[in-house]
């Protein structure tokens, strides 16, 4: 039957109804929502504007990965052939990248009355080799920092001292893929279902870095894309982990032998999205220090005014003398909708701390639970400079400050002001008093490669010195 014929007989039964499936609804005609085209004949036609819409670009200098061998990374012209060793709908396409950036950071900290001043150096290297489209083998080491010290200079009192913290080690190794599409290989089928997997030295950062943010051993499978007609969720993630090693925290000793089982979840619903964790923290050394780690937040847009979030973390279930983990933590973040939302963002973001509260694994260099309260919290992760108490422990407060960026992203300005309040007893709690401080930072990409930025922090401690750091960073991205 031609397609001539198939048109003219759907025509001759005007009562056909097409197909669709069970759960689908045929939404009735509204003829208000279509308009006729637009009328552009009373304007004059310009050829010239359209032809450049295609003929006046040019190429924007980019910066490529160090090592570039395969496929490669977006390069021009013909895309070859591709194996079908793995079956021919995961076809091989093999690329091996090195990319990264190096980073050298000059800070002068003040703290307590203690002065110094460092020249620190980073290097973060990434190795990626592609095996297919969802199948990979990857690996990233820093060989100048270890154990979150990085080597650098340091000068105090006239005089300066190298320190060396080369480390030849990786801290990730790992597969990482889609069962669906192996299984659609080896089947010479389309992919039956999604399953992402991933196996090994693995960095794992959920809830923005606020839960889970980390390095570890272990392995995770993903649920993707699902939604419940039910439940009137859209769209939902759900992730089981097993974690066997290298889980870092302050809430266990050094060499512990910690393992970690649990799930996330990300679902689209109530006119927002909600984030869900749990986590069953099993120290193998001290059974008394095994917890229980649970979080959820809610984060939507206000009738268009601005964009929040609302985030729990609840810690329970140590039955060690000093416990360690045994804290709630609440946490608000809310950002203005200006008139340039992209650019313009007006922020506060408030805070309370119960007892210790604890993410289930934080990597040394990811500074406290408070990160990401503000930049008067945030750790540098390069000069080791101090912070207000980013714990959460027996505190409250927050931050509220400005994210400007240029209508050209050629510059970033962000000014701010923090606080922390303390309650309760000292005796257990890790900022002595309370804690105020403003902080500004600006960032200027100096061309498609370099990137400088420029922090300034000054704080006001109950009970001790005021605290002062300045610094710069250049930054080389590859």
């Amino acid at each position: 039957m031609t397609p001539y014929t198939e048109l003219r007989e759907y025509h001759e039964f005007p009562s056909h109804t097409p197909w669709i499936a069970a759960d689908a609804r045929l939404a009735p005609f509204d003829p208000t929502c279509f308009v006729p085209d637009p009328d552009y004949r009373q304007l004059p036609y310009h050829a010239w504007p359209e032809i450049m819409v295609y003929q006046g670009k040019a190429p924007i200098p980019t910066q490529r990965p160090w090592v570039e061998l395969g496929r490669g990374l977006y390069r021009t012209g013909e895309i070859p052939p591709s194996p079908e060793w793995l079956g021919a709908t995961n076809l091989i396409a093999p690329h091996l990248l090195v990319y990264g950036d190096y980073r050298m950071g000059a800070a002068y900290i003040d703290n307590a009355g203690n002065s110094l001043s460092n020249l620190a150096f980073r290097l973060n290297l990434e190795m990626d080799f592609k095996i297919t489209d969802t199948e990979r083998i990857h690996a990233f080491t820093g060989p100048l920092d270890q154990g979150n010290q990085f080597t650098r200079l340091e000068f105090d009192d006239g005089r300066v001292q190298f320190n060396n913290h080369l480390d030849q080690s990786f801290d990730s190794l790992y597969f990482e893929g889609d069962v669906g599409s192996i299984l659609g290989g080896i089947l010479n089928a389309e992919t039956p279902f999604d399953m992402p997997v991933a196996a090994g030295l693995f960095p794992w950062q959920t809830q923005n870095g606020i839960w889970f943010n980390d390095f570890v051993l272990g392995t995770a499978v993903t649920l993707p894309a699902r939604n419940s007609r039910w439940l009137d969720i859209a769209n939902y993630d759900v992730t089981f982990f097993a974690v066997y090693n290298d889980i870092d925290s302050p809430a266990f000793r050094v060499g512990d032998d910690v393992r970690a089982y649990g799930c996330a979840g990300f679902f689209d619903v109530l006119d927002g999205y909600v984030e869900t964790g749990y986590a069953y923290l099993d120290n193998t050394t001290d059974r008394s220090l095994s917890y229980h780690n649970v979080s959820i937040a809610y984060t939507r847009r206000v009738w268009g005014l601005a964009s929040t979030s609302l985030r729990v973390l609840v810690n329970a279930g140590q039955e060690a003398d000093t416990k360690t983990a045994d804290g709630q933590l609440i946490l608000w973040e809310s950002s203005l909708i200006s008139h340039k939302p992209s650019t313009f963002v007006p922020y506060f973001n408030a805070f309370v701390g119960f007892g210790r509260p604890q993410s289930v694994a934080r990597a040394g260099g990811t500074g406290g639970v408070l990160n990401n309260t503000g930049i008067v919290f945030e750790t540098d992760g390069l000069n080791g400079t101090p912070t207000l108490d980013a714990t959460g422990n027996n505190t409250y407060g927050g931050a509220i400050g400005l994210n400007w960026i240029a209508d050209d992203f050629s510059h970033q300005f962000i000014l701010e002001l923090g606080t922390v309040q303390t309650f309760g007893s000292d005796l257990n709690r890790n900022a002595s008093g309370n804690q105020y401080g403003i902080g500004a930072r600006y960032q200027v990409p100096l061309n498609y490669a370099w990137l400088l930025r420029l922090d300034a922090l000054h704080g006001f401690l109950e009970g001790q010195e005021d605290l002062s750091v300045l610094r710069s960073e250049l930054r080389w991205k590859f």
